[in-house]
């Protein structure tokens, strides 16, 4: 939700606020891009995160169900 709402988060503040280590949010965030959730995009020294909203959710259940129906669920 961080990264909807900032796309331009340091990893530092995503770490901060979510309350784990910078190489787990290093980690989250590559996995997140392998799957196509987000991609990074390079601005000057800081990354932008765009995610990808229309992708559906991985679990057979709510496949029917995009990254964008959980972010308007989640920040409703």
């Amino acid at each position: 939700m961080l990264l909807a709402k900032e796309p331009d988060v340091r990893i530092r503040d995503l770490a901060s606020r979510i309350g784990i280590t910078e190489r787990a949010v290093s980690t989250i965030l590559r996995d997140l891009e392998e799957e196509g959730l987000i991609t990074r995009q390079r601005e000057g020294r800081r990354n932008t995160y765009v995610l990808t909203l229309d992708k559906p959710l991985r679990h057979p259940v709510e496949r029917h169900r995009s990254v964008q129906d959980l972010i308007d669920l989640l920040l409703g």
